[in-house]
């Protein structure tokens, strides 16, 4: 009985701790065997928030894959491209990681390898795959798949109207796709201002309105009013423009520039109060190029503010809203190796950054998805001596030891 009691008290208290962010913000959890079984150490006692666990290998390593939470909480990851030499093929391969198990399955594989696609979520639980490109400065696709996470297999659907890589693709509030810009050749200027939407209910393409602007290597942010934010890129140069696409009239209008220009490869984030969060990028070539700068969105006033800089430049990076409303921002690096194993976290009520646990194997264009539990899983991407990696990673906010024997507790 006192057994079965010590046990309903330490599930208690340890689910107590991780669901009251509010009430023990940021803390390390350890269940001892000396007289205090409980003891938590508040974030300022800990050289740094969170810790990374090991989270199995890939089949093939990966960098220019997608990862999509699939509705039953496992994620997909498709594509890539693992040997960065001129002429090398994309990976037509897919794999499931399984949070529950912690363990990697391959699934189907595409019928066309591709690099630099999309990969959206939609509605009825499907994955539409469109565009990227057939391998190492390889063709440009129009091709697109659809995954059927039950039966893990691939059909074709109806292409895209134009090839593209370096696109965006957003799932609006209604569960259409839109796609916008990319390129779609080697030269400078073939570049699209084109935007389409794919309708899920019919499976088909349709046009709508053209950016003002052609762009590619953009990023793309759902609005909380379902409006669309586009940020960024590259045309003929690095860009620092923004733009806004309204659905129910199809169409773009231009924006006030952003503060600084971020260029590609940065973050757009949407905060839990709805405002962008824009971190980091390229805005030039070689590390001279690579930006600290962090910026706010508001699309309730459409007006841009200042936030604190990075600690350092950073580009290729990723960014995660966690449960908490912080912002977790992982990898990437100045430019030039080695890649960063370093991790930030923002606090958007004091606008301050602080260090989290670093990666075991510093890494960019790696992905990062938030898991159910609140985890988050970091997978392949590239590393140093130009590696394209297999491993993943885990982080989690809270790290927690169990040796529950509870001697001279009292209980």
């Amino acid at each position: 009985m006192r057994s079965s009691l010590k046990c309903l008290i330490c599930l208690f208290l340890v689910a107590f701790l991780l669901i009251s962010d509010s009430v023990l913000p940021d803390s390390t959890v350890i269940l001892s065997s000396t007289s205090a079984p409980i003891h938590v150490v508040p974030q300022a006692a800990q050289t740094a928030v969170g810790t990374w666990v090991p989270a199995g290998n890939l089949a093939d390593g990966r960098h220019g894959h997608t990862a999509t939470l699939l509705s039953d909480g496992r994620i997909l990851i498709v594509g890539g491209l693992q040997e960065p030499t001129v002429g090398s093929p994309a990976l037509a391969s897919a794999e499931i990681y399984a949070p529950v198990s912690g363990t990697w399955s391959a699934t189907g594989s595409l019928s066309s390898g591709r690099i630099d696609h999309t990969a959206t979520l939609l509605p009825n639980g499907a994955v539409l795959v469109a565009g990227g490109m057939d391998g190492y400065a390889g063709s440009t696709l129009a091709s697109v798949e659809i995954y059927d996470p039950v039966s893990g297999i691939w059909s074709s659907a109806p292409s895209l109207s134009v090839p593209r890589r370096g696109h965006s693709a957003t799932r609006l509030a209604d569960g259409r796709v839109l796609v916008t810009g990319g390129r779609f050749s080697t030269s400078p200027s073939d570049v699209h201002a084109s935007a389409e939407i794919f309708d899920p209910l019919t499976g088909s393409w349709s046009s709508t309105g053209s950016l003002s602007t052609p762009r590619e290597g953009h990023s793309a942010t759902l609005l909380i009013d379902g409006r669309v934010l586009v940020v960024n890129g590259y045309y003929l140069g690095w860009l620092a423009s923004a733009e806004v696409y309204d659905p129910e009239i199809g169409a773009w209008s231009h924006i006030a520039d952003p503060l600084s220009c971020h260029g590609v490869v940065h973050t757009a984030t949407r905060m839990s109060e709805g405002q962008v969060l824009v971190v980091g990028g390229a805005c030039g070539s070689g590390t001279p190029g690579i930006r600290d700068d962090a910026e706010i969105y508001d699309p309730a006033i459409s007006a841009w503010s200042a936030t604190s800089a990075l600690p350092s430049v950073r580009e290729a990076h990723t960014a995660t809203l966690l449960p908490n409303g912080m912002v977790l921002v992982v990898g990437g690096d100045n430019g030039d190796a080695p890649r960063y194993d370093s991790a930030l976290i923002y606090d958007a009520a004091s606008g301050i950054w602080s260090p989290t646990a670093s990666l075991a194997t510093g890494r960019r264009s790696h992905t990062a998805t938030l898991l159910p539990n609140g985890t988050v899983l970091v997978v392949g991407g590239w590393g140093d001596d130009s590696t394209y990696l297999q491993s993943a990673e885990l982080w989690s906010r809270f790290r927690m030891f169990l040796p529950l024997t509870f001697r001279n507790s009292g209980l």
